[in-house]
């Protein structure tokens, strides 16, 4: 596992400076993460999934971000759960969707309720 998250990593520093290859890596990983069932490694890859995919051309991979808040749902691991809320906020800001500002609020008041100072 840690040769997993190790990659994952590595493709996340790649494809935050545009390299392509960088998603095929930690797309790779989160597979591995999903089939050894590692609940942490899935929650906190899904978290770092956008901020890497957020300039991709393929909405297959932005999709994957949506997964977020159903894994968060699915394992109860909720330490995730504001930020993917602000990251799915910041996407469908100016797509018209009306529950954005919906979104920022519950990311805010979630993180609060945490006394998750570093999601602020």
């Amino acid at each position: 596992m840690w040769y997993h998250q190790a990659r994952f990593f590595l493709g996340w520093a790649s494809a935050v400076a545009g390299d392509r290859a960088g998603l095929i890596m930690m797309e790779s990983s989160m597979d591995r993460f999903r089939e050894a069932m590692s609940w942490w490694s899935r929650v906190f890859s899904t978290a770092c999934w956008p901020s890497a995919i957020s300039n991709s051309p393929r909405p297959g991979r932005r999709r994957r971000m949506w997964n977020g808040p159903g894994l968060v749902a699915q394992l109860g691991e909720t330490f995730f759960e504001a930020p993917l809320l602000r990251l799915k906020a910041r996407c469908l800001t100016g797509s018209g969707k009306a529950d954005v500002e919906a979104l920022f609020a519950r990311a805010a008041e979630l993180a609060r309720e945490q006394g998750a100072v570093a999601w602020h």
